[in-house]
């Protein structure tokens, strides 16, 4: 309107891109129930890892793997999880300008997380949980009690735990080590 652009984000802009999407497909394979369109979406999304927890794609529609039938590995069902006691925790409080890591493991694990026991960190510091090879698949900061991670592929997992200057405030406990079998 008047000329003017505007930046706008939420499901009124991203409405006309899944309609597009779901043209595509039903361009390509016209008897496609409104089921099996919604789980062609879902399972075909890019996980967007700060977007994991906020929608129930995990991530990004992708047109291309949408009408390609490019399927996208998701994470473990619930029911293959394993559970190990551990004991794993920041300084509390943890320091200013500094950054620690902490790398664990379960041997022949497929897929690992952590869970928090308890979580508290300054807005601006950061927990990120990364693969093996250093690739992030969460960051978090703020409150998180009895929080359980995203999962990392392997059977190894990296907490770095990243502060600034400002407030430092409690920290973290991490109480448990989830794993997948490799063979399960």
């Amino acid at each position: 309107p008047g000329k003017d652009w505007e930046v706008m984000s939420g499901t009124s802009m991203a409405t006309p891109h899944v309609a597009g999407v779901v043209a595509l497909l039903r361009s390509q394979e016209e008897n496609l129930t409104p089921l099996e369109i919604r789980n062609r979406l879902m399972e075909t999304s890019d996980e967007i890892y700060n977007l994991k927890r906020r929608v129930g794609a995990r991530g990004r529609i992708n047109a291309y793997n949408a009408v390609h039938r490019i399927f996208l590995e998701k994470d473990p069902a619930e029911a293959l999880w394993h559970s190990e006691d551990i004991w794993v925790e920041s300084e509390h409080p943890y320091r200013a300008k500094k950054e620690v890591h902490w790398v664990l493991k379960h041997p022949g694990a497929a897929w690992v997380r952590v869970h928090f026991s308890r979580f508290t960190t300054e807005r601006f510091d950061r927990v990120l949980i990364q693969s093996s090879n250093g690739k992030v698949v969460e960051g978090l900061s703020d409150d998180h009690d009895d929080y359980v991670s995203e999962p990392v592929r392997g059977d190894t997992l990296i907490v770095r735990l990243i502060a600034d200057l400002n407030v430092q405030r409690y920290g973290f406990q991490i109480d448990r080590l989830d794993y997948v079998p490799a063979k399960f």
